[in-house]
């Protein structure tokens, strides 16, 4: 019979792995990096197998990728992957605001309003970070609405490769001003619960965001 792993193991393993995740998906071990398990394990307080066994399952979910003699490092998402993603992601969206308009409470518009004005402060701020913040907590409430696991999972899984891809990709003033733009309209459309004219703003709001990203961009 296979014994169960102790459960502090598997409580260390998943409080290393949120830990990592939280440093890749905020940019502050950058796409690229070598994940050093000597300086990581020192520097986490924590021995090298329930480190491993963390990477292991962050590669599993395409945030980190290994290669021969050389280690674990931080994915480099490339073009053609992420504009699958977005493509993928286009289409949970519209379905998300679909079926958020059918559930929206006046409690769910009015955290959305706030998220809203949370991007305009950040926006008029120049505040890059702040704004892609509110942005992703605006998304997720979406989806939270939708009330559907299988959704809220497959979002979550996506969106997580997305932010490899995209996390500096909206410093330039006049993405903000855009995107921020199509929020509001997506907002007022879900806050009329205008099921059909959500979806479709939300799977083009994030085909612009694509299009906007990869304008300048070519696949090496």
């Amino acid at each position: 019979m296979v014994e169960p792993e102790p459960v502090v193991r598997v409580g260390l393993v998943e409080m290393i792995g949120e830990r990592l995740e939280r440093m890749i998906l905020a940019g502050t071990v950058p796409p690229g990096t070598r994940m050093n398990e000597s300086h990581l394990a020192a520097s986490l307080g924590t021995s090298r197998g329930p480190l491993r066994e963390a990477l292991r399952r962050l590669e599993r979910a395409g945030l980190l990728e290994s290669a021969t003699h050389r280690g674990c490092y931080v994915r480099q998402i490339g073009l053609n992957e992420g504009r699958e993603c977005y493509e993928i992601r286009a289409e949970l969206e519209a379905l998300a605001g679909r079926k958020a308009c059918a559930r929206l409470a006046d409690a769910d518009v009015a955290a959305l309003a706030d998220r809203m004005e949370e991007m305009k402060s950040a926006a008029a701020a120049g505040d890059v970070a702040g704004y892609f913040r509110s942005n992703l907590a605006f998304h997720d409430a979406i989806v939270r609405c939708a009330a559907s696991r299988v959704l809220i999972e497959l979002y979550a899984d996506l969106v997580k490769r997305i932010t490899l891809f995209r996390l500096n990709n909206l410093g330039r003033p006049q993405g903000l001003r855009v995107s921020l733009a199509e929020h509001g309209a997506i907002f007022r459309a879900l806050r009329a619960r205008d099921a059909e004219r959500a979806g479709s703003l939300l799977r083009r709001h994030t085909l612009s965001a694509l299009a906007r990203l990869t304008e300048e961009q070519t696949e090496p």
